[in-house]
């Protein structure tokens, strides 16, 4: 894992409008879209007739902005979500769990030179409408009895802290830092993913997806909290996120209660957990995705009056893969039951 200068940070992290193809803009996170299309072999501008999940989730809390989009097609990880989310959604939408995205990526390069033991943060991050109030030497005092033990500490921060100049305060303790880009960057998802490789240890400060896929990728977890508040851009945003905060959220609370001790790798029981919190057991082949990506396409068509097409491929018929080849392996799913 290679540190990253305060240039190329910013550079990464730069705003920026949504852009591209997709008519349900969450698609456009974290090249979501750009993974499931590159991965079926289709044309990166056509746009996909079902909503992407924006992270795995079991937590029993229907956004609004899937509640109310025009798709009648949810793709999810967890079989779970999807059971949640089918009986009680008000639209009449059918979720598919398909488990996470990184099974559909090709694995990160690993084999870049190795430069020592190397402890990789994620500390909690504010968004474009959440400030993530906190002090960042606190912060640092609370992992400090586990950085000991590293030759390096990096800290991967989120674009948004970059922006609000919060490198600053890493590098100036000595800690090293990377990012792995902007939300609307298709390269986020690969970058992170990355990142993560190159990791012995990682810390969480506030348990989610970076944990998900760390574990995934055979890297042990301690989750140490971040502590520090909140300040939201508008009192309805606070009112409905603290409101979903009320949720049972199930991964967040056991992943604080299990990745509590610095491990060399993470134990067969948290491998478990996490690929069943995750779905990776409904990871599909190419030719299922596909069938469920072309169903969507239908849905959508007949529920708004347009002539059904098939999703266009990215090239010549030739270079589509070939149905019911195997599944992607990357992101720790080639160990699959």
């Amino acid at each position: 894992m290679r540190t990253m200068d305060a240039k190329t940070l910013r550079a990464l992290a730069e705003d920026r409008p949504l852009g591209g193809p997709e008519i349900h803009p969450v698609n456009q996170f974290y090249g979501h879209a750009a993974i499931i299309k590159g991965f079926l072999g289709l044309d990166p501008q056509y746009p996909l007739k079902a909503m992407l999940e924006h992270a795995p989730c079991v937590q029993e809390y229907i956004w609004e902005v899937e509640e109310w989009a025009k798709f009648p097609v949810l793709l999810c990880a967890s079989e779970r979500y999807a059971e949640f989310f089918n009986a009680t959604n008000r639209g009449g939408k059918v979720a598919v769990p398909i488990g996470p995205y990184p099974c559909y990526m090709a694995p990160p390069d690993t084999a870049r030179e190795r430069t020592g033991r190397t402890l990789l943060l994620f500390p909690k991050h504010s968004t474009q409408h959440i400030l993530v109030e906190y002090d960042v030497e606190q912060y640092l005092r609370r992992v400090e009895g586990v950085a000991g033990a590293f030759d390096r500490v990096v800290a991967c921060l989120y674009w948004k802290d970059i922006l609000l100049g919060r490198d600053d305060e890493y590098r100036k303790a000595g800690v090293e830092t990377v990012t792995a880009g902007h939300m609307f960057d298709n390269g986020f998802l690969p970058r992170l993913l990355e990142i993560i490789s190159g990791a012995d240890l990682v810390i969480s400060g506030h348990p989610g997806t970076d944990v998900s896929y760390s574990v995934l990728m055979g890297k042990p977890v301690i989750v140490i909290p971040g502590g520090g508040g909140a300040r939201y851009s508008s009192k309805d945003l606070e009112e409905k996120h603290k409101a979903s905060l009320q949720k049972a959220n199930e991964m967040q609370k056991t992943y604080a209660q299990v990745f509590t001790e610095p491990l060399d790798a993470p134990t067969p029981e948290q491998v478990e957990m996490v690929r069943n919190f995750c779905g990776v057991s409904n990871v599909m082949t190419r030719e299922e995705l596909h069938a469920v990506i072309v169903e969507a396409e239908a849905r959508y068509c007949g529920k708004h009056g347009l002539t059904f097409a098939e999703p266009p491929l990215a090239g010549p018929a030739g270079m589509r893969p070939a149905p019911g080849q195997a599944r992607a392996e990357g992101g720790g799913c080639s160990d699959r039951r």
